[in-house]
């Protein structure tokens, strides 16, 4: 009987820790709220990211982000709506853009595509969208160097559009007539490539971080005093 007695009461106990769970955790985010988010974080929890939110009194913000191949930057206002900070780039970014800059012949290859930056030195990892007069369309990206079809690829491509969507670029799509002209060369302006152009980017006031959404994830970031690692 006394055994049974002591497992209720453990029961007991621990139903009472997450009832006063439940109460303290939504106060402890109101506290924080009221003390204001003002702060050093750093994002927690995302394999081989590195990332850094500063939130200063006179509500200037600071952000980077480096991840794989991305790299981002922002700075802008915040401000604190209810349990919510809100962020915006200011001023706001110029994205990133493609425009024609040559088209010439080339005799043997069907089509070569090449984008270059501003000084003429090819960009490679420039993904792009081959579309033909039959049949679907090719899915690639560019080399330094320029690029053609693969070997046995004889329809006749009539567009390319171009993407870069980790730094927000989606180029026009653009003409193609091979009859005219099959070397064309594009010209990628960077402008503010790798600021990223927040417009009222929600963070989430909770009891022990801030947390972003960002591409379906939740980002959380812990202050900096607060982290262990």
């Amino acid at each position: 009987m006394c055994l049974a007695n002591d497992a209720i009461g453990v029961k007991l106990a621990a139903m009472n820790r997450q009832i006063l769970r439940a109460a303290f955790l939504p106060l402890l985010a109101v506290l924080l709220v009221a003390a204001g988010p003002e702060g050093y974080y750093r994002l927690t929890g995302v394999h081989d990211a590195a990332s850094e939110l500063e939130l200063l009194p006179d509500h200037h913000f600071r952000y980077a982000l480096a991840y794989g191949a991305l790299d981002e930057n922002a700075e802008g206002e915040w401000k604190l709506v209810g349990d919510t900070v809100l962020l915006t780039t200011l001023p706001t970014p110029k994205a990133p853009a493609i425009t024609a800059s040559s088209a010439g012949h080339i005799d043997g290859p069907v089509l070569q595509i090449k984008v270059n930056d501003p000084n003429g030195h090819g960009i490679a990892a420039v993904d792009f969208e081959l579309r033909f007069a039959s049949g679907a369309p090719y899915i690639g990206y560019t080399q330094d160097y320029g690029w053609t079809p693969p070997e046995g690829e004889t329809r006749v491509p009539v567009s390319v559009r171009f993407s870069m969507p980790m730094y927000g670029l989606a180029s026009p799509e653009f003409t193609i007539d091979t009859a005219r002209a099959n070397d064309l060369v594009f010209v990628l302006t960077p402008n503010d490539i790798g600021i990223v152009n927040f417009r009222e980017q929600i963070l989430k006031v909770t009891p022990d971080a801030l947390v972003m959404q960002r591409g379906g994830d939740d980002l959380r970031y812990i202050r900096a005093d607060a982290q262990t690692d």
